[in-house]
């Protein structure tokens, strides 16, 4: 495939942005309830072929997405969006919630190359192998675990791969950990984000998400990870015992803890997302005075995870929200408010990834409801936000 920038998209043209779905998986009836249908993440594999998705009922499920991403290196304009039923290519059960999970920075469709990092409640983290040709043959090839002083197992909540594949990191309640990939077991080192429960140094809480690390840039040798208690921190890749910075979201702008953090224009800014809260917030890493920017997003009463992520450029940041529709911010911008909308689902989007390389973006559906009567919309789907991809004139794939 190519990366070129002749491949990168501009949202606005022609007067309006654009976005057009290509592709629609439907959540198969599972377990005893309609809200385990519901999806809670995706995310692109690195080479950008599949889509791995976790749904309520503790299932890890993969789809092949090649189909629509050749459709779109190709210049083929499809006839409408394509159904793909309710199968995906592989699904991988779990007995307890799956809390993150992290694609092997080399993995690949090809067979026995996907490789997937997973952390599942009560459980140390375990690097699986996807094999769609041979499920059986899709078990877990490694485990690494980390104990506290008692010698008691300590469950990941966020999971983050070094971009050489060379290192995991993990983080835990107070801790954060490195993994050498090639030592299953132990870490190879393991701290506490806090010098004590009192002090107000450090990271506070339960880690909640680690960025996807970067190679460029002032990221170059940092992981990003952030906390529940509305902390963000920046550790040396080297040395997690040297924390570069740490520092708390603005009250204003806080809500009820960080659940996204990403890295964008190539490795200065670093976007945060909180729970419960109307806005996202940036800040640049050499300037950490204040928030670099802040847009803002509908405001959202559900502790539900919505996720942000950020495209190929490094320059637009996308926004899943409760009420099914998905907004793009510039960061070129200065007033903060997105410059396109759209309506991608009929329930609450949590979980969207946009492609490695390409304007392509997933999206998936789904939240508890406690109405019986409700419908609920459990889908994922495949977008594509290329303006020069679209025919002229066709009123469906305007958004405003």
């Amino acid at each position: 495939m190519q990366t070129g920038a002749s491949h990168l998209y501009e949202l606005v043209a022609g007067g309006g942005a654009m976005a057009r779905c290509l592709a629609q998986w439907e959540a198969a009836d599972v377990g005893d309830s309609a809200n385990d249908r519901a999806y809670r993440s995706a995310r692109w594999s690195p080479d950008g072929t599949l889509v791995a998705t976790v749904s309520e009922d503790n299932a890890m499920r993969v789809y092949d997405a090649d189909f629509a991403v050749q459709q779109y290196a190709n210049g083929a304009t499809p006839d409408g969006t394509r159904a793909c039923g309710t199968q995906p290519m592989l699904t991988v059960a779990h007995a307890e919630t799956v809390l993150d999970y992290a694609w092997h920075p080399h993995a690949s469709r090809h067979a026995g190359g996907a490789y997937v990092a997973e952390s599942v409640r009560d459980h140390p983290i375990h690097l699986r192998s996807l094999d769609a040709a041979a499920p059986a043959a899709s078990q877990v090839r490694a485990s690494y675990r980390a104990t506290d002083a008692a010698d008691c197992l300590l469950t990941a909540t966020a999971l983050g791969f070094t971009p050489d594949a060379h290192g995991l990191f993990a983080g835990y309640a107070g801790h954060l950990a490195h993994f050498d990939v090639a030592r299953p077991g132990l870490p190879t080192q393991l701290v506490r984000t806090s010098p004590a429960r009192r002090s107000r140094d450090g990271m506070k809480g339960i880690v909640s998400c680690v960025a996807r690390m970067d190679s460029q840039g002032p990221a170059q040798g940092l992981v990003a990870c952030a906390s529940l208690h509305s902390h963000v921190a920046l550790y040396s890749r080297t040395d997690l015992d040297s924390c570069a910075a740490s520092w708390a979201v603005p009250r204003e702008y806080a809500g009820s803890g960080v659940t996204a953090l990403r890295w964008a224009r190539a490795g200065t800014v670093v976007w945060a997302a909180s729970r419960r809260s109307p806005f996202v917030v940036a800040w640049d890493v050499r300037d950490l005075r204040g928030p670099w920017m802040v847009v803002r997003r509908p405001v959202s009463s559900s502790n539900q995870r919505l996720e942000i992520d950020v495209d190929a450029t490094g320059r637009h940041l996308v926004a899943g929200h409760a009420d099914g529709s998905v907004s793009v911010y510039d960061s070129d911008s200065a007033d903060g408010e997105s410059v396109a909308v759209f309506a991608a689902h009929a329930d609450a989007v949590p979980a969207l990834a946009m492609h490695p390389f390409y304007p392509l973006l997933a999206t998936a559906s789904g939240q508890r409801h406690f109405e019986s009567s409700f419908s609920a919309d459990c889908s994922l789907k495949i977008w594509s936000l290329a303006a020069n991809y679209l025919p002229s004139g066709d009123a469906s794939c305007a958004v405003t």
